[in-house]
C-alpha cells in the first residue's frame, strides 16, 4: 500500500476493513458484548436506523456539518459495524471472545505491542 491512497479496489477495501476492525475493536473493549446482548437485534436497528437518519440528512443536503463529535464518515462506519454485528449476533457468534481475551497471556494489558498486531492476520 502507498500512502497516496489506494491503487486497486480490493487495496480500498481491506484500509477500510482495517479502520473498521480497529473502532469495533476498541469499542468492544470498552463496552463488552452485553450492550448488544440486552437489545439484541432490535438494538442494532435502533443504532442503524439513527445513523441512517444522520446520513439521510447529510446525503439531502439538510444537515452538512461534518460535526466533530460525528463525522460522516464515522456515522458510516458504525452503520457498517452495527450491521457486522447483527450478522454475527443471527449467526450465533455474538459475544465469542477477542483474540487476545483467548491467547494472550496478559488480556488486561494496554500495551498494542503485547501478543502482536493481529489486524494483519485477520485481514489475510
Amino acid at each position: 500500500m502507498n500512502n497516496l491512497g489506494p491503487t486497486t479496489f480490493e487495496e480500498a477495501l481491506r484500509r477500510i476493513y482495517a479502520e473498521k476492525l480497529d473502532i469495533m475493536q476498541n469499542r468492544q473493549r470498552k463496552y463488552g458484548p452485553n450492550n448488544i446482548n440486552g437489545t439484541g437485534l432490535v438494538g442494532c436497528a435502533t443504532r442503524i436506523r439513527d445513523k441512517w437518519e444522520r446520513f439521510w440528512r447529510f446525503a439531502q443536503a439538510i444537515d452538512t456539518t461534518d460535526y466533530e463529535d460525528e463525522g460522516i464518515e464515522d456515522t458510516l462506519i458504525d452503520m457498517s459495524n452495527h450491521s457486522d454485528i447483527a450478522l454475527m449476533l443471527r449467526r450465533g457468534w455474538w459475544g465469542l471472545p477477542m483474540e487476545k481475551e483467548k491467547y494472550c497471556s496478559n488480556p488486561k494489558t494496554t500495551d498494542p505491542g503485547c501478543c502482536g498486531d493481529m489486524r494483519e492476520r485477520d485481514l489475510r
